[in-house]
């Protein structure tokens, strides 16, 4: 199942329908063009959550009668997060504020059995506060790490909060570091296996925020990787920032002073 067709089962809303048979059911649908446009809530938790989707045309027909496809869906529940002091440090804490009262459900989505770990939730204003903590760790060995950023998208996404980008984030990011899910795993014999931290994760105004800190083996490309990582990320929404890679220095051991080197301290160890 698609994040699209996931977020359509959230919301109870048809992926092949007509402008007329939306403006039977939803509140508010406004033509622009080849698209249509839906805003709409509906209740969960006993709390109004608000939504907008994006239908297109799929013919020449853009009458209310004209077929319309389901083409992105977005809420307003998630207000904001905010997770992460620099990206070379895993973060050991997770912010969010989401609109209505989420404690309980926040709660039973936490499946972190680990006493280095928790959530905690309380209501500000009628808004729920979690806060997540984890365990902090350099980015070079991010596996040392318990990160509060992923485990705070993993519980958004368990309770289909933040939409599409919030639950690819936890899918292609979100449950390990050696960049197995993003499709840039791998190793070599120099510099040994990649790995990649989600260092800084910030949420506002209905846009989001992600940054990574890549450790990558020597042969490896790092715009061959960029490439890979914005098409595993772009089904929902994100674009990549231009990337500023530090090249990794390698010298190999044919090297004269590398060889003289290692001389000197094979024959010191022998004496």
């Amino acid at each position: 199942m698609t994040n699209l067709e996931k977020a359509a089962r959230t919301y109870c809303l048809p992926e092949t329908t007509t402008p007329e048979n939306l403006a039977c059911r939803w509140t508010c649908n406004v033509n622009f063009g080849k698209r249509f446009l839906v805003a709409g809530y509906y209740y969960t938790y006993k709390e109004p959550c608000y939504y907008g989707a994006v239908y297109e045309y799929t013919t020449e027909d853009h009458t209310c009668e004209g077929e319309v496809r389901l083409a992105a869906v977005s809420d307003e529940r998630l207000i904001e997060i905010a997770s992460g002091t620099r990206v070379n440090v895993v973060p050991n804490q997770a912010v969010a504020v989401i609109a209505g009262d989420w404690r309980e459900a926040a709660a039973d989505a936490f499946d972190v059995e680990d006493e280095d770990c928790a959530l905690e939730s309380e209501l500000v204003g009628g808004d729920t506060r979690l806060t997540v903590t984890g365990v902090s760790a350099h980015a070079s060995v991010p596996e040392k790490g318990k990160n509060a950023a992923k485990m705070l998208v993993h519980v958004l996404a368990k309770l289909g909060i933040g939409g599409a980008p919030i639950a690819l984030l936890d899918e292609a990011a979100g449950r390990e570091s050696a960049g197995e899910d993003l499709g840039i795993a791998g190793s070599d014999k120099v510099s040994g296996a990649l790995t990649i931290n989600l260092g800084l994760l910030f949420a506002k105004a209905g846009k989001i925020d992600v940054t990574f800190d890549c450790r990558y083996p020597v042969f490896f490309n790092p715009e061959t990787i960029g490439e890979t990582v914005q098409r595993r990320l772009a089904p929902a929404g994100y674009t990549l920032d231009p990337i500023h890679p530090s090249t990794p220095h390698h010298v190999p051991e044919s090297n004269e002073l590398v060889a003289k080197l290692k001389h000197e301290i094979d024959t010191k160890a022998v004496d």
